[in-house]
């Protein structure tokens, strides 16, 4: 658990939150969660009417601002990657709706360092097959 000016977390709770919150915020956007079975494929949910995706990060244990900057960022990698090597998965579930943007919503960013690293993950997503993706954090 760790504590942030919203409230105390852990992953499953921020989860839990932040799907409220887009299920509420997005509805006329036609939200949709990725349930995490088999797996989630690197997004939580997505918005089938504008391809907006959303990542979820909460530590479960408090990490000191170097540990929380490479967990976060070690994230964002992996779970990009996820869109890449599950794409034949992710579309099957998100039908014809294409991914224009992928949003990592976590309580706690310490280190600006994690906007640059998001910066050139952009930079290499929008590369992949030639097609536009927009990473925003």
């Amino acid at each position: 658990m760790i504590q942030t000016k919203y409230g105390t977390f852990d992953g499953d709770s921020w989860e839990d939150l932040c799907q409220l919150v887009f299920k509420s915020k997005y509805k006329d956007l036609q939200y949709q969660e990725m349930v995490a079975s088999p797996g989630d494929f690197g997004i939580e949910g997505f918005t089938k009417l504008d391809g907006v995706a959303f990542q979820c990060y909460c530590p479960d244990t408090h990490y000191t601002q170097k540990e929380l900057y490479e967990k976060q960022r070690d994230k964002i990698t992996k779970d990009l990657e996820k869109l890449r090597a599950y794409e034949n998965e992710i579309s099957r579930r998100m039908g014809n709706t294409k991914i224009r943007e992928w949003v990592f919503v976590t309580p706690l960013i310490t280190d600006n360092k994690l906007l640059s690293h998001a910066q050139t993950k952009q930079v290499e997503v929008v590369t992949w097959a030639g097609r536009e993706h927009t990473l925003k954090n």
